[in-house]
């Protein structure tokens, strides 16, 4: 599967930015398919989420675990399903913009379905993925900044290794 990769600028301080993003309760229900998700303890959670390709639809459970803290600048972690044969990892990565009130917000994901049908689901779900990444980053700084978001083809994310 080839990652995914999303960044964008937004009219907020970092420390405001970090605040939101650090407490994944405030942008979970941000995820594409989101139903659930639980925190076990600061570095692991379990996720549902409901995923549509097409005809198909799977709820799938996944054990979350934060691999990296840095605070104020980075989150990483990894992605392993509990019900279906998925991995994954990625990270948000915050940092100053070019003003003192401007922050750049990237995020950066892969995903791998395994079983029968996993090369697939792997060659189908990259323009789904894509577009959940630009839904998330676009809903995130929205809801840090207030300001809606006018979206333009190709601006907030773009697919590595196609």
């Amino acid at each position: 599967m080839p990652g995914i990769s999303y960044t964008t600028k937004m009219n907020a301080p970092r420390a405001r930015v970090w605040e939101f993003v650090k407490d994944m309760d405030n942008w979970a229900p941000f995820v594409q398919g989101y139903q659930s998700h639980e925190k076990i303890n600061d570095r692991e959670s379990i996720w549902t989420v409901k995923g549509e390709i097409g005809p198909m639809s799977r709820v799938t459970k996944a054990h979350v675990i934060i691999t990296e803290w840095v605070e104020g600048e980075r989150v990483a972690f990894t992605v392993k399903g509990m019900n279906e044969p998925i991995t994954g990892e990625g990270a948000i990565i915050i940092s100053d913009g070019d003003r003192a009130d401007e922050t750049v917000i990237r995020g950066d994901a892969t995903l791998n379905f395994g079983g029968s049908m996993g090369p697939v689901i792997n060659h189908l779900i990259a323009p789904f993925t894509r577009k959940a990444a630009d839904d998330l980053v676009t809903k995130i700084v929205e809801a840090v900044t207030g300001e809606k978001v006018e979206k333009k083809k190709g601006l907030l994310g773009r697919i590595k290794g196609s």
